[in-house]
C-alpha cells in the first residue's frame, strides 16, 4: 500500500510539473532569484530580464492569483510602454459593488479589455500611466474609467490609478520596459 502511495505521489509530482511550460518554469526561476536577492544582496547589484514570452506564462500558468472574473491575461512590451490584454467577466469582478450610475452600465457582461500604459522605474520607484483603455476594441472615456477605478478598485486596492506612482520591492532600483522584455536591476 505504501509503494503505491508513493508511485501516486511521483506521478502526480511529474505531471504537475508537466502542466508549467519551459518559459513559466523560466521565469520561477528568474522571480525566485529576483526575491532571494533582497535578502542576500550581492555587492554590485543583479540584472534580470523577463520576456514577454516569460511573463505570459508567469501570469497564466499560476505564477498570479487573478480575482474572479478575470482570465487570458496577456502583456507584450515596447519600449517604456506595456500592452495589456484580459478576458474580464465585469459581473463577477461587481459582485459585491453594484450601482445606478448609467456610465458603469457598460461595465456588465464578459469582455476582452485591452490597457496600454507607459511605464518605467528608477530609484527605488515606478511609475504606471494609464494611456488608453478599450472594452471589446471600443476606447473608453476617461470619466467612466475614473468612476470605475472609484467605485469597484480602488476600495479594495486603494493604491489604484490611472496614474500611479509604487515603490519598488525586493531592492528593485530601476525597472526598464524594452522591446519584448522587462529588465530589473537591483542594488
Amino acid at each position: 500500500m505504501k509503494l503505491a502511495v508513493a508511485v501516486f505521489l511521483i506521478f502526480s509530482s511529474v505531471f504537475a510539473l508537466a502542466q508549467q511550460s519551459r518559459d513559466y518554469l523560466s521565469a520561477e526561476k528568474k522571480f525566485a532569484a529576483v526575491t532571494a536577492f533582497e535578502a542576500n544582496p550581492v555587492k554590485g547589484g543583479s540584472v534580470t530580464s523577463i520576456s514577454d514570452a516569460e511573463l505570459n506564462a508567469w501570469l497564466n500558468e499560476g505564477g498570479v492569483k487573478w480575482s474572479d472574473g478575470v482570465s487570458d491575461v496577456r502583456m507584450s512590451t515596447d519600449p517604456g510602454v506595456i500592452h495589456g490584454s484580459a478576458q474580464v467577466d465585469f459581473d463577477k469582478v461587481t459582485a459585491k459593488a453594484r450601482t445606478n450610475n448609467p456610465l458603469m452600465m457598460m461595465f456588465t457582461g464578459l469582455h476582452i479589455v485591452r490597457v496600454t500604459a507607459t511605464a518605467a522605474g528608477s530609484k527605488g520607484r515606478g511609475r504606471i500611466t494609464v494611456q488608453s483603455v478599450s472594452l471589446d476594441g471600443l476606447e473608453i472615456p476617461k470619466q467612466a474609467l475614473e468612476l470605475f477605478i472609484q467605485h469597484y478598485l480602488q476600495p479594495k486596492y486603494p493604491e489604484v490609478d490611472l496614474d500611479t506612482i509604487i515603490g519598488l520591492p525586493y531592492r528593485i532600483d530601476t525597472a526598464v520596459v524594452g522591446d519584448g522584455q522587462i529588465t530589473l536591476t537591483q542594488r
